[in-house]
């Protein structure tokens, strides 16, 4: 048998750590299961992912690459095959990779790594959800607030039951680890699509919040908001189609209500590794793709750069090498790929230490105050906007710059809600400099644009002509061999 720990990585989708009360004691969702997690773990408060929004998050996740480096630039980019992900790393350190729930992989290659999936994505995979930066920025009919027109209360949805699939399948790969133990350990990714919008929930989640409780978001009118934020206010249909407080407060209340659902899911989860005997001897990583703005500034779903949509929960669980503990460092999805490089043993370091943007957790997970870079990238370069933006965070401070308009900097410390614009003090300046060759990388910002709109017409043209005639199919089809099921799979002697 193998002596190597197995790992489970459990991913939300669009969580803000704001909203949970084991990363921000202000956090309204009510969360018992991950409180009981995080008490146990190794919690980063200051977590960012590297792109918010869905599919290029999750590439950063996978590859340790920022989206200006894999090309994987938005929810309609191809995130190629010949990028290496963190699943090769494993399989090549023996580990067996399986994945049940979403990726949101764009293009032909569904598996990037993974041996198996045991679900379907629950998004396309192909092109048709179009970035074209030669038009002016217009409402995207998938990201409108105009959704919010919807009941809240539903017995029932396709969310719902894309993830009750992701569940019954993950409870059923972990019994069959229990009953057929394997000669390797496993890698397993649960990946749920709660608490993404729509959100809709049944009742009995509702009922556990009050109006009183869950209350108003701090709204700002759309001149006290940067350009970018104006175009993305456009682009969610918050201009076009203004809400009133009764349907603010009741979509406040059905994402935190998502929550508390999803963490449900993940309770059944962890007492099953319980009670399968699996739990002592497995990693637990626990994190989201990016946040949800939830109103706060006036702003809805992701792609701004405000802390709510940018920041992510992140936990790491593994008692017999990392004491549970707090750390506010600076850290970003990049680094989870490095990280997991090490904790498997994956033995191409160089490739890890010179090809990858992100820097391995190991060392801040074993020691506070263990040498640590202490900053992290976020980019946006895809719908809704007419110009590639950047952020780094260092420290107390965070840089935004969008190509062609006025940089932000704000010191977070003093100033956590980012109302006052530092960029030009003149004892800053050295700072600014430093933080935007972070925040581009030294690239030139108008050869990068050139590229994602060469990339973006290339991609219209593919998929426009895949709507002529019969178009390739690359959603994945999930296969379960029924002969090789239940007793028949064992049952090898045959009967007279």
């Amino acid at each position: 048998m193998h002596t190597k720990p197995h790992v489970l990585m459990i991913q939300a989708d669009q969580l803000s750590p704001q909203t949970l009360k084991s990363f921000d004691p202000d956090g309204q969702a009510q969360t018992p299961n991950l409180d009981k997690l995080a008490s146990d773990s190794v919690v980063f408060t200051n977590a960012y992912c590297n792109n918010p929004v869905c599919a290029p998050s999750r590439a950063a996740l996978y590859s340790g690459l920022l989206a200006s480096n894999s090309e994987a630039y938005g929810n309609e980019a191809e995130f190629k095959a010949s990028i290496p992900t963190f699943m090769h790393f494993m399989r090549m350190a023996g580990y067996r990779t399986v994945l049940s729930g979403k990726a949101h992989f764009i293009g032909p290659d569904q598996l990037h790594g993974y041996e198996r999936r045991l679900t379907t994505d629950i998004y396309p995979s192909d092109f048709q959800w179009a970035s074209d930066w030669t038009k002016p920025v217009s409402v995207g009919p998938g990201t409108s607030v105009e959704k919010f027109n919807v009941p809240v209360e539903i017995e029932t949805n396709g969310q719902m039951l894309y993830d009750q699939e992701v569940q019954f399948r993950a409870l059923e790969f972990l019994r069959y680890e229990r009953i057929e133990p394997k000669e390797s350990p496993f890698f397993f990714h649960v990946s749920y699509t709660q608490p993404h919008e729509p959100f809709q929930i049944p009742q009995k989640y509702l009922d556990m919040y009050s109006d009183e409780e869950v209350g108003m978001p701090d709204t700002w009118p759309l001149e006290k908001h940067h350009v970018y934020n104006q175009w993305l206010q456009k682009h969610h249909g918050i201009l076009d189609f203004p809400l009133n407080d009764e349907t603010i407060l009741s979509a406040r209340k059905g994402h935190l209500a998502m929550i508390t659902y999803l963490d449900d899911l993940i309770g059944e989860l962890i007492d099953e590794l319980k009670a399968l005997d699996l739990y002592d001897n497995t990693i637990i990583f626990f994190l989201s793709d990016h946040g949800e703005m939830m109103g706060e500034k006036g702003m809805w779903f992701k792609r701004t750069f405000y802390d709510r949509s940018v920041k992510i929960p992140l936990l790491v669980r593994w008692p017999d090498r990392y004491e549970p503990g707090i750390r506010n460092q600076v850290v970003s999805l990049v680094d989870i790929a490095p990280t997991i490089a090490e904790i498997v043993g994956f033995e191409d370091q160089d490739y890890i230490d010179n090809y990858l943007d992100g820097h391995s957790l190991c060392g801040l997970l074993e020691d506070n105050n263990a040498d640590w870079k202490n900053c992290a990238v976020t980019e946006y370069i895809t719908n809704g906007i007419l110009e590639p933006m950047l952020m780094a965070r260092e420290g107390r401070y965070k840089y935004v710059y969008v190509h062609n308009q006025q940089p932000l900097l704000f010191d977070l410390e003093d100033d956590p809600e980012e109302l006052t614009n530092l960029v030009d003090k003149i004892e800053l300046q050295d700072l600014r400099q430093k933080l935007h060759q972070i925040a581009t990388g030294g690239k030139d910002l108008e050869e990068l644009k050139k590229k994602i709109m060469l990339e973006q017409r290339r991609r219209n043209l593919v998929q426009k002509a895949m709507r002529c005639g019969e178009a390739p199919c690359w959603e994945y089809q999930p296969f379960f061999d029924a002969a090789k099921q239940y007793i028949r799979g064992v049952n090898l002697t045959p009967y007279y």
